[in-house]
């Protein structure tokens, strides 16, 4: 009897043993041109340069309530799983109804539910270090501090934020 390898080589092995290794793309990641398809010549290129393309609202509130849904119900009895929700669009997310997914994982030990979102920059406008001390007045006006000595709360702040400040700069 005689056997024949059927076995293909695998040009991007991701089951590997041993220490992992940087294999080069040998196919482009763009077949064509913007003229073959609904990317223009910019998406195209954007996709070529990182590999991968983001569609915001690729799918609807509904479709995303449904997939997770269906996926937290497969989880079994006593289990303890997380389910990463990957390039979720914000508003989608917002839309998913929470307490629907907690009654379809009702049978797992714990389950947490993390998305990362699509297309969120996290841009933080930081104060002016001058600005900090009126910001402290305003602040420290608006709490109750029943209990406390007012005056020296506030003046506690100001000496902690002159010194923040002279480190910074000096």
């Amino acid at each position: 009897m005689t056997s024949t390898d059927t076995r293909i080589e695998d040009g991007y092995p991701t089951r590997i043993s041993g220490t992992p290794e940087h294999l080069p793309r040998t196919h482009p990641t763009v077949w064509g041109s913007g003229a073959d398809g609904p990317f223009d010549p910019a998406a195209l290129a954007n996709h070529d340069t990182k590999g991968y393309t983001v569609l915001p609202q690729l799918l609807s509130p509904a479709e995303v309530q449904t997939q997770v849904i269906d996926r937290v119900a497969s989880v079994e009895a006593g289990a303890v799983a997380r389910l990463f929700i990957d390039g979720v669009d914000p508003g989608a997310y917002r839309l998913l109804d929470l307490e629907a997914v907690r009654e379809a994982g009702a049978a797992a030990l714990h389950l947490k539910v993390e998305p990362s979102f699509v297309n969120v920059q996290h841009m933080t406008e930081l104060p002016e270090l001058a600005s900090m001390p009126a910001q402290w007045e305003r602040y420290i006006g608006e709490q109750d501090l029943t209990g406390f000595d007012r005056e020296r709360v506030t003046g506690l702040g100001r000496d902690y934020l002159a010194r923040a400040v002279e480190e910074s700069t000096g």
